[in-house]
């Protein structure tokens, strides 16, 4: 396994799209690949994990992370993006700090949202941004989110900071647009920064042009057992060669077995990684093994 796979924490500066801002990283770690989980709108900034090299098989593991933000929606009028690059569609009165109050907790727990219709989600094959921008109609189809928390940090009418914790799928933007309109008012989204994704803090982010390819990849070996709902398992020698070519698994590969099901990375006893693999209704599958996919 390459000393360049594994796990960037890139701080995404505002004004830049999250695939612009990957390009100093490309340079220094040409040619492996390079992917990140999570996009940040253009004017958003903040927390992005890049994969370097073969860790971008990952990807998925990285995507269903819980997602924390800071924010400041601008109420009083909408935008056609409902961020601060598109143009105001409609203005409304401001609504009070009561109202707003009494509002929120219709915006926690498990909810329905309508995405933007700026955004880069498929639409009859199109991107939804393309038809929007040519003016076509079309509906976005709503989708079930998590909102874990959200809490207002400070009311300076017109401007709300606050903080939220959100699953995988949570547009910010449409929260701004559907709090404002709760609260009989308009909003759009102004700020945003993405301070954490899961165990993964924006603290610890490295600016794109300060990245050091020998310091700032952190190693899957490191990175698994960060992630608590993996199970971390250590293959017995005997079973190795059969897990790489992908025999069926049983509970005797393993020094001792899983306590639940779930996902599991395999290791060897010197601490190699070898495979993720799933337990499921007292089964194994294989997601992704070492030797056979190239990590």
């Amino acid at each position: 396994m390459s000393q360049k796979d594994g796990l960037i924490l890139l701080n995404k500066p505002g004004g830049i799209t999250s695939f612009r801002v990957l390009d100093t990283i490309k340079k220094n770690l040409s040619p492996e690949k390079i992917g990140h989980s999570g996009t940040l709108d253009k004017f958003a900034q903040g927390l992005l994990l890049v994969m370097a090299g073969k860790a971008t098989k990952l990807s998925s593991l990285l995507m269903d992370l819980r997602k924390s933000y800071s924010g400041i929606i601008h109420f009083g009028a909408e935008t056609t993006t409902l961020d601060p690059e598109g143009e105001v569609c409609a203005r409304a009165p401001l609504p009070s700090l009561s109202d707003l109050k009494k509002a929120l907790p219709f915006f926690q727990g498990i909810i329905n949202q309508i995405p933007p219709a700026f955004s880069a989600l498929h639409i009859q094959g199109k991107r939804a941004y393309s038809m929007a921008r040519k003016g076509e109609d079309f509906e976005m189809p709503e989708r079930e989110i998590e909102i874990y928390s959200f809490n207002i940090i400070a009311w300076e009418p017109p401007f709300l900071s606050f903080q939220i914790e959100c699953s995988r799928g949570t547009y910010v933007r449409s929260l701004a647009r559907d709090l404002a309109l709760a609260c009989g008012s308009r909003g759009y989204l102004t700020e945003l920064t993405r301070t954490a994704l899961g165990p993964f803090s924006l603290k610890e982010a490295v600016k794109p042009e300060e990245f050091d390819k020998e310091r700032d990849i952190l190693p899957l070996k490191d990175l698994f057992p960060m992630l608590k709902e993996i199970q971390i398992l250590s293959i017995r020698n005997l079973f190795q060669n059969k897990l790489l070519n992908g025999f069926p698994i049983s509970d005797d590969f393993f020094s001792s077995p899983p306590r639940r099901h779930g996902r599991i990375a395999v290791f060897d006893d010197s601490g190699i990684f070898l495979a993720l693999i799933e337990k499921k209704d007292n089964k194994y599958s294989y997601l992704f093994v070492a030797k056979r996919e190239g990590l």
